[in-house]
């Protein structure tokens, strides 16, 4: 009893951390977006911003969302399964792998923005197509580091050391944050924004490098992975990758039709969109990364049971903070988006377009928030493509839903067909989660 105590003791401590150091990066988040709206509003300008950020950060997402759980059972079996010295170098050969492919992905962005920037923002300008282009090209050398952080992060994670990696957000928006004070009255802001997202990314990765040292690891600078390695992350990785590919390309496509819906649609979009994903960051996915660790060695363990246990508990706890904020959106949006974005270029006209589509996102925010905590048991059993199908689905009812609706009530049929996705998809987890033998509510169970 004392050790289970003591146990329960330590997650919660762990999960109050990262809750508490996510919470910090998101609020320099939102201290970030309050600012680009100040002075930029909903122009064609901020839209050229976040067109050009949506891709380099699409890759981070796509890479870290999908990695920062599948491969922790890997780490943790490699540690079991290797040598102090063979572990340093399975990890510094992922890294310098990452390096490679983050480099050539840099490299192709480069050269060929100016030719796929007009193909996506048909809509936009022939100026504004250019700025997008250009700004790309500047935030894209941050894909480079974009592996290696992935990797090192979930190291740390894998050790149950998760406050430098919940650090993401917090170092890198800090940076674009002081950028902006700094460069408020410069007609270069756009340039500015886009290149201190590029230098918190190294930041980071050497915020993680020094953690790990610290930690006892040292990084073989001339390790190489082997194929037999790279295949086998492909087996870890391939299938929730692909998912994730597929959720954030769904959020291009949002974007797009946005783009195509009103002028000023993409940052009315994006802003609300900004609270319905942080919510989920902050509650969903911190408490699914710090039980993860302990769900996978149940599951190791060969014990469902315990594992069941943790999983309801998550869902709970999720609950009781979600429902609430929930609520709150449901109720307070204008109030929200007025507090936070009304100032400057960001008019009256711009609050009530982002009020109405946040009103609609916050109806699926409570089920937004469980996915991840529901698909984590998919990760610690390592069934990577159920993880796969249950994302292929909400992008599917997502994506046809958005189109069919954009035609008809515009940026808010966007906002309903993301919320009736996620709620469809959470439950689809539940009856699969179910169909496993692992009752997420009890009740269910005969």
């Amino acid at each position: 009893m004392n050790l289970k105590h003591s146990l329960n003791k330590v997650w919660h401590s762990n999960t109050q951390k990262v809750m508490s150091l996510t919470v910090f990066g998101m609020i320099l988040s939102f201290i970030m977006d309050i600012a680009i709206a100040a002075k930029l509003g909903t122009s064609q300008t901020a839209d050229s911003l976040i067109l050009a950020l949506t891709l380099p950060i699409m890759l981070d997402t796509i890479v870290r969302e999908s990695t920062k759980f599948s491969l922790v059972p890997l780490f943790m079996e490699r540690k079991m399964n290797l040598n102090r010295r063979q572990f340093e170098y399975f990890i510094s050969g992922l890294c310098n792998f990452g390096f490679l492919i983050g480099i050539v992905i840099t490299i192709l962005i480069e050269f060929l923005a100016p030719v796929f920037i007009p193909f996506l923002t048909p809509n936009l300008s022939s100026e504004g197509q250019a700025q997008t282009a250009f700004l790309l090209q500047v935030c894209a050398p941050l894909v480079i580091f974009v592996p290696n952080t992935t990797v090192l992060s979930v190291l740390l994670n894998s050790q149950k050391n998760f406050a430098t990696a919940a650090l993401r957000h917090a170092v890198v928006r800090g940076l674009v944050v002081f950028a902006i004070l700094v460069y408020w009255q410069s007609p270069d802001i756009g340039y500015m924004i886009a290149a201190s997202h590029v230098v918190g990314f190294l930041i980071f990765f050497l915020m993680l490098y020094v953690e790990n040292y610290r930690s006892g690891f040292r990084y073989q600078w001339l390790a190489f992975s082997s194929l037999e390695d790279i295949k086998q992350l492909g087996t870890f990785a391939s299938y929730p990758t692909l998912g994730f590919a597929l959720g954030q390309a769904s959020r291009l496509v949002e974007r797009l039709l946005a783009s195509m819906v009103a002028v000023g649609g993409v940052s009315a979009y994006y802003y609300a969109l900004r609270i319905f994903s942080s919510v989920q960051t902050v509650i969903g996915v911190s408490i699914a990364t710090t039980s993860l660790p302990a769900m996978t060695e149940q599951n190791l363990a060969g014990n469902q049971e315990r594992l069941t246990t943790i999983i309801r508990k998550n869902v709970l706890n999720a609950l009781k903070l979600a429902l609430p904020i929930t609520l709150m959106i449901v109720l307070f949006n204008r109030p929200i988006i007025s507090l936070l974005y009304q100032r400057g270029a960001f008019d009256a006209a711009a609050v009530d377009l982002t009020s109405q589509i946040l009103f609609w996102l916050g109806l699926g925010l409570t089920f937004n928030c469980c996915i991840p905590l529901l698909q984590s048991v998919f990760y610690a059993q390592q069934r990577y493509r159920d993880v796969f199908c249950n994302m292929l689905i909400l992008v599917i009812i997502n994506l046809g839903l958005a189109w069919l609706l954009s035609e008809t009530i515009g940026l808010i049929g966007i906002s309903i067909a993301l919320s009736v996705a996620v709620a469809v998809a959470a439950a689809n987890v539940v009856l699969m989660l179910r169909r496993l033998g692992i009752y997420v509510i009890p009740q269910l169970k005969h």
